[in-house]
């Protein structure tokens, strides 16, 4: 509001009466003002943006409203309300949302509180025809499907060496743990020396390691000490093992064996390259 119409509010405020334009007599008026704002009003008058006097009077009964984002447990019911309405505005069946729909809409911050949530009902009623809405169906402002899993964390400040070391590391935590949960008859077995049937397909014990009985599965976060390190060799046994049991388990499809490592497909046509499991070796 600018400043010469706050004094004229003002003066209406406090005199209780207005003159009309090209008028002659003054009219005597009763009237109740509700404001709202979402500026900050003590940082207006400190910038001489807003009149102190006008503030006060109008500031008799302060009403703060946070925002949606900050009440989510309105939101459920202001999506029914909205429903509702919009579907007599439109005479349209309103649209049932999902459990994850709705846990979607009560998740998101709401930039635009309670009119960006209004528009949106009303843009669903009218688009969705009394279907049911999932959270496919909601706006790309609101849900964006995702292209990877966003339960894994994502790396910052990491070389390609140091993810695929700590892929490796989980790796081998992975193989030390199921060794040392094998029946203690199969780890005799291994350490005299004798022909065991068949071994878990989720890893195989090569067979130059004398010991079994050493390894402990380390506590996360995954770290293997040095004098752990002196019985697996070395890494790239592992690590070449690990990529030739998920080519065979995948039929050769390096996209899949990638998944299945979580590692880049680039990092692994690499790896098999090195490790000369392009061809030759595995015929």
């Amino acid at each position: 509001m600018p400043l010469a119409t706050q004094v004229k509010l003002l003066r209406v405020l406090e005199q209780q009466e207005f003159m009309r334009v090209g008028g002659s007599a003054p009219i005597k008026i009763d009237v109740r003002i509700v404001a709202a704002t979402n500026k900050d009003l003590h940082q207006a008058i400190r910038e001489g943006t807003f009149r102190q006097d006008l503030y006060y009077r109008l500031n008799a009964v302060n009403i703060h409203l946070p925002a949606l984002r900050e009440r989510r447990e309105d939101i459920p019911r202001l999506i029914r309300f909205f429903t509702e309405e919009a579907a007599q505005k439109h005479q349209t069946p309103g649209p049932a949302l999902t459990e994850d729909a709705a846990a979607w809409l009560v998740n998101y911050d709401w930039p635009g509180n309670i009119r960006e949530l209004r528009n949106m009902i009303e843009t669903l009623v009218v688009t969705s025809q009394g279907r049911r809405i999932d959270v496919e169906n909601l706006p790309d402002s609101v849900y964006t499907s995702p292209t990877f899993n966003r339960a894994l964390p994502v790396a910052q400040n990491r070389s390609p060496e140091d993810l695929d070391r700590e892929m490796l590391y989980k790796i081998l935590w992975q193989i030390s743990t199921a060794i040392n949960d094998l029946p203690p008859k199969i780890v005799e077995a291994l350490q005299g020396g004798h022909q065991i049937p068949s071994l878990p397909e989720s890893f195989q014990i090569p067979p130059h390691i004398e010991d079994v009985s050493t390894f402990t599965p380390a506590e996360p976060p995954l770290i293997i000490t040095d004098d752990q390190m002196d019985h697996l060799r070395t890494m790239e046994d592992w690590e070449r093992e690990a990529i030739r049991r998920a080519l065979e388990r995948h039929n050769g499809h390096r996209e899949k064996a990638a998944r299945e490592l979580r590692i880049g497909e680039r990092t692994l046509y690499r790896k098999i390259k090195d490790y000369g499991l392009d061809g030759s070796e595995s015929e």
